[in-house]
């Protein structure tokens, strides 16, 4: 389900921006039978807790969704002028390293280490060093886009 609260909507950017990409991955799911996915039967239980479903296939199934999405379809988004959301990145502080990650891989991400005031880009190899907590977010394709920016705490 994609349920969308249209009474707080005033104007399409802000819908674009609520329903994307949440939108392409309802069409994933409509379109497109996954190996994973068990065909219904009445009254059989089907959650987290019933081992149905092979994880490991949902799972590779997922990872490649969330790879085509973070490399290419969000850049054909930017390029089309359409308001979507990034997500915020996950990020966390280790050894006085930071660690940041990504929902969808292909997007870059910053950090800033003065409050916002300068984003420097997160290569995931270098994991630069930091002596405090960090702003972290991500960042479209054209860079016309960035997520919320979070905190990440130091010491933690």
């Amino acid at each position: 389900s994609a349920a969308l609260w249209s009474e707080t909507i005033r104007t399409d950017a802000q819908y674009e921006y609520m329903a994307f990409p949440r939108l392409m991955a309802v069409a994933e799911r409509a379109w497109n039978k996954a190996e994973w996915e068990l065909e219904y039967q009445a009254d059989v239980e089907y959650s987290s807790t019933t081992e149905r479903t092979n994880m490991n296939i949902l799972t590779d199934d997922w990872s490649r969704f969330a790879s085509i999405l973070g490399q290419r379809e969000l850049a054909k988004t930017e390029m089309r002028d359409i308001t979507y959301r990034l997500p915020v990145p996950g990020g966390k502080i280790l050894q006085g390293k930071l660690h940041m990650n990504s929902q969808f891989p292909g997007l870059s991400l910053e950090y800033s280490t003065d409050n916002g005031q300068s984003w420097h880009v997160y290569l995931n190899a270098s994991k630069p060093s930091v002596e405090s907590s960090v702003l972290v977010r991500s960042v479209s394709h054209l860079g016309h886009r960035t997520s919320r920016a979070i905190e990440v705490p130091y010491g933690q």
